[in-house]
């Protein structure tokens, strides 16, 4: 009887140590954690981004989503709204913490920023019009 209360009990003392131990929190965030965090330190340059090509001061609000999705990359999905319509896309990468990896939006938006050249490719396939040029063509 001692001998079978006693092993139930080294038993017991085993399975709570065990438990303690798994349950216990390191401090460390987790990835998701580390990747919304990421992303909101990057949203001063996510908004600069959109500036730089908002050359009619169309964008109004920019509003982006709270949760990240995380690339099996390792890069960081970042998706916003301007306007409470038009969709933005960004890729952020844990490396470069200075700008944004990539972006892509819809063509309804990039026609109202007038990115799009009278041969309909996108901006990035033809040369840059300069600021000064393009707010003269537009009066």
């Amino acid at each position: 009887m001692k001998k079978k209360f006693l092993t139930s009990l080294f038993l017991l003392l085993v399975l709570s140590t065990f438990l303690v131990a798994c349950g216990e929190d390191d401090g460390e965030m987790s990835d998701q954690e580390k990747a919304e965090k990421f992303a909101e330190e990057m949203k001063p340059k996510m908004e600069e981004r959109i500036h730089a090509e908002d050359y009619n001061n169309f964008v109004k609000t920019i509003k982006f989503e709270k949760n990240v999705e995380i690339s099996p990359m390792g890069g960081v999905f970042v998706h916003a709204t301007i306007n409470d319509k038009y969709d933005v896309s960004f890729t952020l990468n844990y490396n470069d913490k200075n700008d944004v990896a990539t972006y892509s939006f819809d063509d309804e938006l990039a026609k109202k920023w007038e990115i799009l050249t009278k041969t309909n490719q996108p901006h990035y396939l033809t040369k840059r019009i300069p600021r000064k040029t393009l707010h003269q063509n537009l009066k």
